[in-house]
């Protein structure tokens, strides 16, 4: 029995090809350039990691892209990459939407590091 492999992919701002790969068989996932690590202020992707798809936290589609988040990151591939729509399709059957609570959304650092700073002023300001 042969393997599928379904391949998303695009190349991003500097020229360099993302991606991510789905091989079915062996129920794991592949992402190349495109997996950030959730540490605090981490922007760079991880040239090559690689997941069973059973540990994927969740899988939502969002803001025309579709939200991968990993044991230790997150990925985001755009509704624009190649071949997305047969990509989506297999990865929401063999990894189905989870309930990750809201506010586990890593676009939500800034939103509490900006919290925290102005709390932080209004108690400077209080106690000065």
């Amino acid at each position: 029995m042969t393997e599928s492999i379904i391949t998303c992919r695009d190349t991003d701002s500097g020229g360099v090809l993302v991606r991510a790969v789905v091989y079915t068989e062996r129920a794991t996932i592949r992402f190349d350039n495109c997996h950030v690590q959730q540490k605090f202020l981490t922007y760079r992707s991880d040239p090559a990691v690689e997941f069973r798809i059973d540990d994927l936290r969740s899988v939502r589609e969002a803001q025309q892209s579709l939200w991968i988040k990993t044991p230790d990151g997150v990925v985001r591939v755009f509704s624009s990459w190649k071949n997305y729509k047969a990509f989506r399709k297999t990865l929401m059957t063999l990894a189905p939407e989870s309930s990750d609570p809201w506010y586990t959304h890593p676009k939500l650092i800034f939103v509490y590091a900006t919290l925290i700073v102005l709390i932080l002023v209004l108690l400077l300001f209080r106690f000065a």
